[in-house]
């Protein structure tokens, strides 16, 4: 190797990184965006029915209703209406509001500790 020229070693991706890929726009023009993020669990709220907190979760990783229903077995309607239930439970007007909210309402919670 010539002086001045370092070889690049491939470094592994720290673990629990995740990425998501967004949507912003409409099918004609839309931007794509990719966001990478360490996160901490979210927890969402105890209240939520299982089938809501599976789509509550399935959101906060940014998968779309296609690939929600896909992985539950049910049809992208009942999603949609599923992924509309949430919005106004938390008084969110898009995916990423709803996000925001359900980050917003477990950092009031606070954190919660195993005895």
């Amino acid at each position: 190797m010539s002086a001045g020229r370092r070889r690049r070693e491939r470094v592994p991706p720290p673990p629990r990184l995740e990425a998501s890929r967004l949507f912003l726009g409409d099918r004609r023009e839309r931007d794509e965006y990719v966001v990478f993020a360490w996160p901490e669990p979210m927890e969402l709220p105890e209240d939520l029915p299982p089938g809501l907190r599976d789509v509550a979760a399935s959101i906060v990783r940014g998968e779309s209703n296609r690939e929600i229903a896909e992985r539950r077995g049910t049809s992208e309607r009942t999603v949609a209406n599923q992924v509309v239930a949430l919005l106004r439970r938390f008084g969110a007007s898009s995916r990423t509001d709803f996000v925001a909210a359900i980050a917003n309402e477990a950092k009031r919670r606070g954190p919660r500790h195993s005895e």
